[in-house]
């Protein structure tokens, strides 16, 4: 099923090569010969780009299809291959044009340099360049014979559709079970909903059930149509299956069968069907219920909901989706999400159709019980998964059978199942638009229950390439996050959380089967005890957890996946570091020129080999964790590089002097309590997205002013050492440094030492500092002055949330925090000068309601406070959410 993948990766490919293509420096270094007149060069981008169009075409035949040919799956491989060539090769080109040398030379020099490379070209050179030149010409003939090809592959009859039928994935309002198991909860919840007139403040409640496919949503929702109380609750009721092919047309007019089934309907146009459905339901109280609903226009559901407007208070329409978009357009009361079934619950579905309802086999044969039991434990809590191996198992009561399935992975399960499973798991994907499915199968290196972060993901897209190219000014970021919002919604990711609390996203077992299917040989996870001989070299992405790198595995292997894309680490909750030798980081990175994602963290490396700096298609490196102490400076040459992500390197003492060659570097992660200050140019990364730690230097370091050009920035940012700023003037004379940079989260902190800063400095220091107000939650550490400037406090800053004082050891009164709006979470410590909290913490009661949405206040080491008055008001009113007052 490898090639169900094919064209989505195909597609964001040949986008990428096409763009390329169209660049002044594939046409400047490598077409303008010195005979060859600009109509040679033309017919020369005219050919290459009518190849890849041609080629680019096939992606369509495949999309969703499976080969019959092996020969075509072979042409696909072959074609992949290419592809990826060719897109080295013209990053190569890329990469040579953002070296330093070239980027700060005037165009009179450039032009001048250019004309000197290519002179080369007219006689033999064994140059690097000519070399390239070669490599090209060999890249193009291997894709024009592929696109000659094309002819020959006959794909019409050497592919065929898999997208499911419509008859198994239809269903009616007949119910497929005499009774639904583990839900009772969700029973009641949504029978009181039906039952009531008074749920929602129109006339009709529209009632979403949202849940991934094979959850029960539909089962459900069929139980509840035919239940007698229900029927007995409405005059009409109408059950219409939807699917992902939106007809407004067909849908009123099952609608209106339903409702009217002796009244014909079939020479009847849109505005006759609407017209005449709306009469049979005006005044009465009806029923509807829109199963596997796919479309999320609301323009397309306006028109669709206008005949239902003249029933009576009490009406309800069932909408059953996958797609959470589905819901917010439509719903009129709080969506219902549909849980996984407990392992006892799904045991119990199992166990009903594993043995017909006649629980005395088990009984007969105990070992088979414990069998199942393992069996339902794999299913994860789905229904659809449980019933289906259930049914599998029924004409068997073999142990060695049941085993068998036991201990295989459910999609490598025998022919027998494929005819379901997939068709129930599969249309998800199938449905996917091309951009979403490479995320998608993306995921498949995740090991099952990996916990992941939003952003951590989009920046792994953004890597390789399967973010689409943003619009009007937008972010790549936002659009990433948008394709990670899409596949949330259709249930494709879960929201979780983590054992401290924090919100965090993981996939269902099942789910990540069906990427790891949909991927093949592709990408490949590995963990502990596996057979590293899985990595094949077609395989492009790999994932894995720390035990399987042992100095001896990884150098004894005579390593064959040297087309990989991401090398990528992943640390399980089960799983703890290990070693990793200098030796064999330093044989394996050049063997992976393709890489574009590596992931050394969390591990014991306390040093990383030069030869880093050989990948030059490396947009995302992630050493987190590690231990180590200094970076190669070879790392400043990886001038592709878009996230560096170095958080939790306590020891790491400095970054690259000329990590500001970075050009497009967009996410700097680094947390520590080592790094001395940041190199000076930093302020050259003007792609700098995120920057999460900025330390001032002192004498050779970046100055706090080199701020002022990192104007992209957003998120969070930590200034330490402040210490160190210089050049202090009046406030009216003061350069603003971060109040046009759109953070949510700041941190400002000095180090805590002995040495004695000038309070006025500090004073100084913040007023140079002062945030745009859109920031949501502000730190204060170790400030050394007696009093806060004026906007700390300032109820101009709305939207703050959290605010934490630390170590203000010389501040003898609080700012007037009462006056901001928001603040939910407020924490005080260690504000040694603070004898009385008095009116100045509160603000101007006058203006609004002090600490109006406080719902957590803590003080803690406060040894010189003896006093605390309250406002000249109504207690009550002062910290009225207040949940936790801590000390």
């Amino acid at each position: 099923m490898a090639e169900l993948v094919i064209g989505a990766v195909l597609s964001a490919s040949f986008d990428f090569l096409l763009e390329k293509i169209a660049s002044p420096y594939v046409e400047e270094f490598f077409f303008k010969g010195k005979n060859e007149s600009a109509s040679v060069v033309s017919e020369r981008l005219f050919k290459l780009k009518s190849t890849f169009n041609a080629l680019a075409a096939v992606r369509f035949e495949v999309e969703n299809r499976r080969i019959k040919n092996p020969a075509v799956e072979k042409w696909l491989d072959d074609l992949l291959d290419a592809v990826d060539d060719a897109e080295d090769f013209f990053g190569d080109i890329e990469y040579d044009a953002m070296k330093p040398n070239k980027v700060d030379e005037s165009k009179k020099e450039k032009r001048k340099m250019i004309s000197k490379l290519l002179s080369c070209f007219s006689k033999p050179s064994s140059s690097t360049h000519c070399v390239r030149n070669a490599n090209m010409e060999e890249i193009l003939k291997r894709l024009e014979y592929l696109a000659n090809q094309i002819g020959n592959l006959n794909l019409g009859n050497n592919v065929v559709e898999v997208k499911p039928s419509e008859g198994s994935h239809g269903k009616t309002s007949l119910p497929d079970e005499p009774e639904i198991y583990g839900r009772d909860t969700d029973m009641d919840a949504l029978m009181e909903l039906l039952m009531s007139d008074e749920v929602s403040s129109g006339k009709i409640c529209v009632i979403p059930i949202v849940g991934m496919g094979g959850i029960g949503k539909t089962t459900l929702a069929q139980t509840l149509f035919n239940n007698e109380r229900v029927k007995n609750m409405f005059e009409s009721r109408a059950w219409a299956y939807v699917s992902d092919k939106f007809d407004a047309m067909a849908l009123t007019k099952t609608i209106f069968q339903e409702v009217a089934p002796c009244d014909p309907c079939n020479d009847m146009n849109l505005n006759s069907l609407q017209v005449n459905l709306s009469k049979k339901l005006m005044g009465k109280k009806f029923l509807i219920v829109l199963d596997d609903v796919w479309e999320d226009d609301y323009v397309q559901w306006t028109e669709v909901m206008k005949p239902f407007n003249g029933g009576t208070r009490g009406s309800k329409i069932i909408v059953t989706t996958r797609n959470g978009k589905v819901a917010d357009i439509i719903r009129t009361v709080d969506t219902h999400h549909l849980r996984k079934l407990s392992e006892d619950e799904c045991w119990a579905l199992f166990e009903k159709h594993s043995t017909g309802g006649n629980s005395r086999k088990f009984i007969e044969n105990p070992k088979l019980k414990s069998i199942g039991r393992e069996i339902a434990r794999k299913c994860n809590g789905l229904p659809l998964a449980a019933k289906v191996l259930g049914g599998l198992l029924r004409s068997t009561m073999d142990a060695k059978r049941w085993e068998q399935i036991a201990k295989n992975n459910i999609w490598e399960l025998t022919h027998e199942r494929s005819k379901n499973i997939p068709t129930a798991l599969e249309v998800s994907y199938y449905y996917l638009p091309p951009h979403l499915k490479g995320c998608f199968a993306f995921c498949s290196i995740f090991p099952k229950g990996y916990v992941f972060q939003r952003e951590e993901l989009v920046l792994l897209w953004m890597a390789e390439n399967l973010v689409m190219h943003p619009t009007e000014n937008r972010r790549m970021e936002e659009v990433g996050g948008e394709h990670f919002d899409d596949l949330l919604s259709m249930s494709f990711f879960v929201n979780s959380t983590t054992w401290t609390g924090a919100s965090c996203f993981v996939m269902h077992d099942l789910i990540v089967d069906l990427a790891r299917t949909i991927s093949g040989k592709y990408s490949c996870f590995l963990q502990q005890n596996d057979d590293i001989d899985r990595l094949e070299k077609k395989t492009r992405h790999l994932g894995c957890v720390m035990e399987l790198y042992t100095d001896n595995k990884i150098s004894n292997y005579d390593f064959e996946a040297t087309r990989l894309r991401t090398f990528l680490t992943l640390l399980g909750s089960r799983y703890s570091k290990i070693s990793i030798s200098k030796e064999v980081v330093h044989n394996l990175l050049p063997m992976l020129k393709s890489l574009r994602v590596l992931s050394f963290c969390n591990t014991h490396m306390t040093e990383l080999s030069h030869s880093i700096g050989e990948l030059k298609h490396l947009r995302y490196l992630d050493l987190s964790g590690t231990k180590i102490v200094m970076l190669p400076e070879s790392i400043s040459v990886l001038y592709n590089l878009q996230t560096l992500k170095l958080e939790s390197c306590h020891k790491l003492e400095a970054l690259p002097k000329d990590i500001h060659h970075l050009i497009n570097l967009r996410h700097l992660l680094i947390s520590g309590y080592s790094l001395v200050e940041m190199p000076r140019q930093i302020s050259k990364l003007t792609n700098l997205q995120l920057l999460t730690t900025f330390v001032v230097g002192k004498d050779t370091g970046a100055k706090i002013e080199e701020l002022l050009e990192l104007q992209s920035l957003h998120g969070e940012l930590s200034i330490e050492k402040l210490e160190n700023v210089v050049n202090i003037t009046e406030a009216s004379d003061q350069v603003h440094v971060l109040d046009t940079i759109q953070l949510e989260e700041l941190t400002l902190k000095w180090s805590l030492n002995n040495v004695v800063v000038d309070p006025k400095h500090g004073e100084g220091v913040l007023e140079m500092l002062t945030p745009n107000t859109m920031l949501k939650l502000l730190q204060i550490l170790h400030y050394p002055s007696t009093k806060f400037p004026n906007w700390v406090g300032n109820d101009s800053f709305s939207n703050i949330s959290n605010v934490r004082l630390d170590g203000c050891e010389h501040c003898s009164s609080l700012p007037p925090f009462g006056q901001l709006p928001l603040l939910k979470d407020l924490s005080i410590s260690r504000c040694n000068s603070v004898v009385m909290v008095g009116a100045e913490f509160y603000g101007n009661s006058s203006v609004r309601e002090p600490f109006s949405s406080l719902e957590t206040l803590s003080f803690r080491e406060m040894p010189s406070w003896e006093q605390w008055h309250s406002m000249q008001i109504e207690q009550a009113a002062i910290y009225g959410k207040l949940k936790t007052l801590r000390d």
